[in-house]
């Protein structure tokens, strides 16, 4: 996997309600959300992976703000090694 840009994003935390409903969906797969900046994010796609923390996440949901245009949330799933 090749990197084709960078960028700054918040991730968000999940609280321990989420955290159990998603390792019972996932399989014992880490489950994270990223806030990107709707601007830099406007050509990221399901395609695309995000790269956190030594670790490759594929984008399984992209929720764009529309309304604001300030952040999108995108969910990423750990890649298996």
């Amino acid at each position: 996997m090749v990197p084709v840009k960078k960028l700054w994003a918040d991730v968000a935390k999940s609280t321990l309600k989420e955290y159990r409903e998603d390792a019972n969906l996932l399989e014992g797969k880490e489950k994270v959300i990223f806030l990107i900046n709707s601007m830099a994010a406007k050509d990221i796609t399901r395609k695309n992976f995000i790269q956190f923390k030594d670790k490759n996440y594929n984008i399984t949901d992209i929720q764009r703000d529309f309304e604001t245009h300030d952040f999108d949330k995108f969910t990423g799933v750990e890649v298996d090694k």
